[in-house]
């Protein structure tokens, strides 16, 4: 088990005469996706464990997308370990000390918007994938030798890399999605 991700690009509110012939589809909503219109859908929940995250697409809605591509983002320890490093590139102590921090102080941190993030699951829509592709951006070089491994590969910058493009994917009408 671990953390998955998938990029969409050209997102776009399923039509509300289309979503209701999905709804009432024998076989259920997910699988009317695939039957009406032939790509998979993506359902936001009514509300955000993680509020903002999904900023520029409406809660409770469903969407289609273009699937850019996808990636594993590790195992579960495995990304938040990563997850712990990016918080120390954006001058956190760690991602743990980071978390207890109050709201408004965690918003002064680069990478803020992911570190304190589901692990797991959840949506990260085109306004916040726009802010996190801008700090992958601007800590490039710096990502670039942050932690290599003593057998000179840095898995660090290639996790890095991946993160860059999905969120410089999803910040024009785009999201991400973690599953």
């Amino acid at each position: 088990m671990g953390l998955d991700i998938t990029v969409y690009t050209n997102v776009q509110k399923v039509a509300p005469e289309v979503l209701d012939r999905i709804m009432r589809d024998p076989d259920g909503p997910r699988e009317g996706f695939w039957n009406e219109l032939g790509r998979r859908g993506i359902w936001l929940p009514e509300k955000e464990h993680y509020p903002g995250r999904a900023a520029g697409l409406e809660l409770g809605m469903a969407y289609l997308g273009e699937e850019k591509f996808s990636f594993r983002a590790g195992s579960y320890g495995g990304y938040n370990e990563w997850r712990d490093k990016l918080a120390q590139l954006a001058g956190m102590k760690s991602a743990w000390e980071f978390w207890k921090l109050e709201p408004e102080q965690q918003e002064k941190f680069p990478f803020w918007q992911l570190v304190n993030f589901s692990d797991c699951e959840g949506i990260i829509g085109p306004e916040v994938s726009a802010e996190l592709a801008k700090n992958f951006a601007e800590f490039d070089e710096r990502a670039k030798f942050f932690d290599p491994d003593t057998d000179g590969w840095n898995h660090f910058y290639e996790n890095y890399k991946q993160w860059r493009s999905a969120f410089e994917a999803a910040s024009d009408s785009g999201l991400v999605e973690f599953h």
